[in-house]
C-alpha cells in the first residue's frame, strides 16, 4: 500500500513472494512471524528520492502499534536507502 502526500511517498508492506518470517518473543512465547518494512522518501521529479529522516521517537511510536496491533507482524524495519541507488519499490 503507498500513499502519497506532497512530495513524501510512504510505503507499507511487499510483494507476497518477499514475505521473510522472522523470531520474535511476545508474552514469554516464542513467535514466528513476518516482518513489516516501511519506507517512506521525498522527491520533486519522481526520477530520484531521498528517504524521510523520521525522527526516532516517532517510528518507535509507530513500530511499537504495529507490532501490537497487527496480527502476524513481529518486527518493523525502516528502509532508509535513497533512489539511485534504490528503487522505491522492494523487487
Amino acid at each position: 500500500m503507498s500513499a502519497i502526500r506532497g512530495h513524501c511517498l510512504l510505503s507499507l508492506g511487499g510483494h507476497p513472494r518477499d514475505e521473510a518470517e522472522t523470531v520474535g518473543v511476545m508474552r514469554d512465547d516464542c513467535t514466528y512471524d513476518y516482518i513489516c518494512a516501511l519506507s517512506a522518501v521525498t522527491s520533486t521529479d519522481g526520477m530520484t528520492a531521498d528517504f524521510y529522516p523520521f525522527e526516532p521517537a516517532f517510528m518507535g511510536r509507530v513500530a511499537t502499534r504495529i507490532i501490537n496491533e497487527v496480527k502476524g507482524i513481529n518486527r518493523v524495519v525502516y528502509d532508509d536507502t535513497s533512489k539511485l541507488p534504490g528503487t522505491i519499490e522492494w523487487e
